[in-house]
């Protein structure tokens, strides 16, 4: 292989990560054996108190639906604070694949677009490998 051949596969590799989605980079660099943590706080139009109960009642059926959650924990705010959200979720996967699949499961998609989405108001979510 010549110096030649070996920049041109440099350049090669640098322009398909450039192409790739954040999470495809970070799966192709991260250590894919951490366990990552996915936290979504959901803020829920408050004149639709009823979608509360359909969404928690929803979203905690997922893990029977997606077998690469780890642990998923679904609550509804105590009302300590008139700034809270109305739901929180914090799940955990085995990897970031595990996360993809989840994130991308028809079960899932299904949850958001037919009851989150028509009510929400805000969200606000973040992904951290676990320690």
């Amino acid at each position: 292989m010549s110096v030649e051949d070996d920049e041109n596969s440099v350049a090669s590799v640098v322009v398909l990560h450039a192409a790739c989605s954040p999470l495809s980079r970070a799966i192709a660099t991260a250590n894919v054996h951490r366990m990552i943590r996915h936290v979504v706080l959901l803020q829920i139009d408050p004149e639709n108190p009823d979608a509360v109960a359909a969404i928690v009642s929803a979203l905690s059926d997922l893990p029977e639906a997606i077998p690469e959650i780890r642990r998923y924990d679904v609550g509804v705010d105590l009302g300590l604070a008139p700034t809270n959200s109305t739901i929180s979720i914090v799940a955990e996967f085995d990897d970031l694949e595990s996360f993809a699949i989840y994130r991308d499961h028809p079960a899932h998609t299904e949850v958001i677009d037919e009851l989150i989405l028509p009510v929400l108001v805000e969200r606000a979510a973040a992904q951290s490998e676990v320690a």
